[in-house]
């Protein structure tokens, strides 16, 4: 149950850049915890930190606590372990989710803080404070709307999918309304043409029938396709390269959609012209 709410508010990604991508404040915290790994090293401890590892457990929490009443302490810590699992790294977690809080504006964020920081022990507080001090000169800061991107996406694809339904209800009641106020024509078809005559109308006795005839349509050829620079259809690594490359040029589809994942891929599927699933490019992305 867990799980399918950590993938519902939060996904993981898959490495250091991706984080600063997503969360440019990141980049901060990720060199505070290369220094506290320095550190381990030099006081002989065996600790190693999974960096990425840590900071996407970090976002996670953050999301919850920002997006759900306030639960207990305890609560929490054990969200952590149970994400983080291994229990020698819930301590550094919650230093970076801290200093994560910190850094983000709102009043939320501020009370989400005060409970982490509630009673805890006196190691707790010094780790607190070293790692303030590998972030020391710091001015980077977290907007707390960058905690929903994750939600955000979802909503609107949920959003999306339900006006759709509803416009295509409303575009199906209309048509039938229209049909049935409408005489339908009955068609016959000989050769290349084709007559056509109103139902309420005899052909033999009715002198107000309409009767004519036209030339069918005859099928045009189409253009031969031309190849193009895009990725083909469904290549998702090939289409994350090219909007890496893409960024690199100057050229952001996923700022430029207001960080909003669905929207992007939706203005992607028109320049590609291949449908883009945010699901498969999320998973891609990850890889």
């Amino acid at each position: 149950m867990l799980c399918n709410l950590r993938n519902s508010i939060y996904q993981d990604r898959r490495n250091k850049a991706a984080l600063c991508y997503d969360f440019p404040a990141d980049r901060v915290l990720i060199e505070g915890l290369e220094r506290m790994q320095q550190y381990f090293l030099n006081c002989g401890s065996g600790i190693e930190i999974p960096v990425v590892r840590v900071m996407n457990t970090a976002h996670f929490l953050a999301t919850y606590m920002l997006n759900t009443p306030c639960a207990e302490q305890g609560d929490y810590d054990r969200m952590i372990d149970h994400d983080i699992r291994e229990r020698v790294l819930v301590p550094i977690v919650l230093i970076a989710l801290v200093a994560m809080l910190k850094r983000t504006d709102g009043k939320r964020a501020k009370e989400c803080r005060a409970v982490l920081m509630e009673n805890r022990s006196e190691d707790f507080y010094e780790g607190v404070s070293l790692y303030e001090q590998w972030l020391s000169g710091a001015i980077e800061r977290y907007d707390e709307e960058a905690f929903y991107i994750d939600v955000m996406d979802e909503i609107n694809s949920l959003r999306e999918q339900t006006e759709q339904l509803i416009k295509e209800n409303v575009e199906l009641k209309i048509k039938i309304k229209t049909m049935s106020k409408e005489e339908r024509p009955v068609i016959h078809v000989a050769g290349n043409y084709i007559a056509e005559m109103t139902i309420n109308n005899d052909i033999h006795d009715n002198n107000n029938c309409n009767i004519y005839a036209t030339e069918a349509p005859r099928e045009q050829s189409k253009p031969a396709e031309t190849k193009s620079s895009f990725p083909t259809e469904n290549d998702y690594i090939s289409l994350v390269a090219w909007l890496e490359k893409q960024k690199s040029q100057g050229v952001d589809y996923y700022a430029e959609s207001g960080y909003n994942r669905s929207k992007m891929c939706r203005e992607l599927s028109d320049i590609v012209g291949w449908i883009v699933d945010q699901n498969s490019l999320r998973k891609a992305q990850n890889r």
